[in-house]
């Protein structure tokens, strides 16, 4: 079963995700949201907020490279027009495959 790891600009671009990897992978596929929580892994917690400038400095935290290990996929949503920005989230991936 595929891990995919989610960092999103808002909780409304998940459940879209969420279904095109189900599509695409079957329904064994495991997702797992990092930025924003809010799914009902986190019921306690209020929703987090997130935007696309909240994105690349995920992608450059600790808590982002930390994950990696148990992920077999990361999914990064960031709108097109922001998409440039996403270097943070490439040096870390690039990074941690050349590491591990």
């Amino acid at each position: 079963m595929p891990v995919f790891g989610l960092i999103t600009e808002g909780l409304t671009d998940q459940p879209v995700i969420v279904n095109i990897l189900t599509g695409l992978f079957g329904v064994e596929t495991e997702v797992m949201p990092f930025l924003p929580l809010g799914d009902e892994t986190f019921r306690n917690q209020p929703p987090s907020f997130s935007n696309w400038e909240l994105v690349p400095k995920y992608c450059s935290s600790p808590d982002f490279e930390a994950a990696l290990p148990w992920l077999d996929y990361v999914v990064v949503q960031i709108d097109t027009d922001r998409s440039r920005r996403w270097n943070h989230c490439s040096r870390t991936l690039v990074s941690n495959a050349k590491d591990g």
